[in-house]
């Protein structure tokens, strides 16, 4: 399931001081995304939109230009104005949107799929392993898989929660086909594991549960 960013910063409000006083609208998509344990699957969402709308401003200032007096000065303040903070909000917007996929999917093969080893990550999302590594340690540092560390020697991400998680449930399902078993050489009754062997503990002698 894929996390939302929650950080009391609606999108809207974003959009709105993007497109009033740009960079007001990136302080808060700033404040929105830092320190948030979720930052990393922010899209990018509200900086796309207040982009998109600069950049139409900017179309419409520079086409009402030529039917003004100040031409080459309305044309220049569109530019500065709306035309060059929105491409670089679109362009930011992109990048984020892109991170934010790929972070989604790491986290999907790791938590959903059981895939730890970088290799087989770094083939799966088609990234050199240097990146891969560099973005889970990233990840681990900012506790999206807690209690998890990074094996150099193995280059793969450990995550000892879900390694205590299936050993318990292995355990019970061992003991779920536990059986009562009774000792041909002196009687005594033990109960055993499925697929174990033990001595009696009291003659010595070998009990079986197959």
């Amino acid at each position: 399931m894929e996390k939302k960013v929650n950080s009391g910063i609606s999108t809207g409000w974003i959009v709105f001081f993007c497109i009033i006083f740009w960079p007001v609208g990136i302080f808060l998509v700033y404040r929105k995304i830092v320190g948030n344990k979720e930052a990393l699957y922010y899209d990018g969402k509200g900086i796309f939109i207040s982009s998109i709308i600069l950049i139409l401003c900017a179309i419409a200032g520079i086409y009402g230009a030529f039917n003004e007096e100040e031409t080459i000065a309305i044309i220049f303040t569109a530019i500065l104005c709306f035309l060059a903070p929105g491409v670089l909000l679109f362009l930011k917007a992109r990048t984020m949107k892109k991170n934010s996929e790929k972070f989604k999917k790491y986290s999907a093969m790791i938590i959903y799929q059981n895939v730890t080893k970088i290799s087989d990550i770094s083939s799966a999302v088609d990234l050199p392993m240097d990146t891969v590594k560099s973005d889970i340690e990233m990840m681990i540092k900012n506790n999206y898989f807690p209690n998890s560390y990074m094996d150099e020697s193995r280059m793969e991400i450990i995550l000892p929660n879900r390694q205590v998680k299936e050993d318990e449930a292995f355990a019970r399902e061992k003991a779920r086909h536990a059986r009562v078993v009774k000792c041909e050489g002196c009687g005594a009754e033990q109960e055993i594991a499925e697929g174990n062997i033990m001595k009696c503990e009291y003659c010595g002698s070998l009990l079986e549960n197959n």
